[in-house]
């Protein structure tokens, strides 16, 4: 127990560039709702408990983007992952849910978070180790029939949508970052990387995504080259989507003969934005926006159509109009070469 202030003494040192941003990191990484733990909290608890892992956190946070490659590299060689290189992982992961900006996140990805936390709690209840109270990751989980832990989970993985809130997705990846960061201590490493291995394809690209969220830069840079595999344009009655994948870009051109325009679409995140928001906007979910794109159907708009605004421009499109270009989006995520580009994409900029 600390001290009352009367009786604690200051300590005061300095210290290197280096260690400084290990240390900030830390604060960031036992922060709790956005509030950081003061300085003097954690140099207490750091010297108390003098834990190697935490140390090693801060030096994978401290240069993240070599951190992620590298871990990048030991999954796609299938090698295992330290303790401290899972828990970063899943700081990564909840990271990115906090920070994205759209209204929805992909399902599959929060899918597998839930499964590597499940995991990891049938893993300690088979090693017969005690885990903290489950009321805490209940909170963390939207309410089901289900009133046990375990329970809810499955029933959350068997229902899963294509697409969930991210905010269901921020506060349910919380509960794989606290059981990585204070619950595998006393587990065996190599138990840990056989249990949670199947589950890491599906959190590197969201790891990855908020690396660069960070950076803004992707991760890998590759040149340009006109030798590039040809991707074949997605074509619909009224509508065409043009995609040229090159390096570390991706770009396409929007074709909409309906309003006589070309819509050009600058960047994968872009794409992303693009695609994505087409398939948030339903009876339900009327309006959606993006960082880049803001998308209102008939509920909002009054009438029978549908409003798609980009960068002070805004289109108009009628139900029909509407649901042809969103076919269209799902056509070309079916194309095999366009997956392929798109999968080169995600590993070079992640996905959520």
């Amino acid at each position: 127990m600390a001290k009352p202030d009367d009786q604690q003494k200051l300590i005061s040192f300095r210290v290197e560039e280096g260690f400084l941003q290990k240390f900030e990191a830390l604060k960031e990484r036992f922060s709790v709702g956005g509030k950081k733990i003061t300085t003097s909290d954690l140099a207490r608890s750091l010297l108390e408990g003098a834990q190697v892992q935490h140390g090693e956190f801060g030096e994978l946070l401290g240069n993240q983007v070599e951190s992620i490659k590298c871990i990048q590299q030991l999954a796609q060689t299938r090698q295992p992952l330290r303790k401290a290189q899972w828990e970063f992982v899943s700081f990564l992961v909840h990271r990115a849910y906090q920070s994205h900006r759209r209204q929805m996140v992909q399902g599959r990805y929060f899918k597998a978070a839930l499964q590597a936390f499940a995991t990891w709690r049938r893993l300690l209840e088979r090693q017969g180790l005690a885990a903290q109270s489950d009321d805490y990751f209940l909170s963390n989980l939207r309410r089901t029939d289900a009133t046990d832990l375990l329970g809810r989970i499955d029933e959350l993985l068997d229902t899963m949508p294509e697409l969930v809130w991210a905010s269901q997705a921020e506060f349910g990846t919380r509960n794989l970052n606290v059981a990585l960061r204070d619950g595998i201590q006393a587990l065996n490493a190599l138990d840990l990387n056989d249990e949670l291995a199947p589950f890491l394809a599906d959190l590197i690209p969201v790891a990855i995504r908020s690396v660069f969220m960070q950076t803004k830069q992707p991760l890998h840079e590759a040149e340009q080259s006109y030798l590039s595999p040809h991707i074949k344009p997605i074509e619909s009655e009224r509508y065409s989507l043009s995609v040229l994948c090159s390096g570390s870009s991706l770009t396409a051109a929007l074709s909409l003969s309906t309003h006589r325009s070309i819509h050009p679409v600058n960047s994968f995140m872009q794409f992303q934005d693009l695609g994505q928001i087409l398939e948030e906007v339903t009876s339900e979910n009327p309006s959606t926006h993006s960082e880049t794109y803001w998308l209102a159907g008939p509920p909002v708009t009054g009438g029978a159509g549908y409003y798609l605004r980009y960068l002070g421009h805004q289109m108009d499109f009628s139900a029909a109009e509407f649901e042809e270009l969103r076919g269209l989006f799902r056509l070309a995520r079916r194309q095999p070469d366009l997956i392929a580009a798109l999968a080169k994409m995600s590993a070079i900029y992640g996905d959520i």
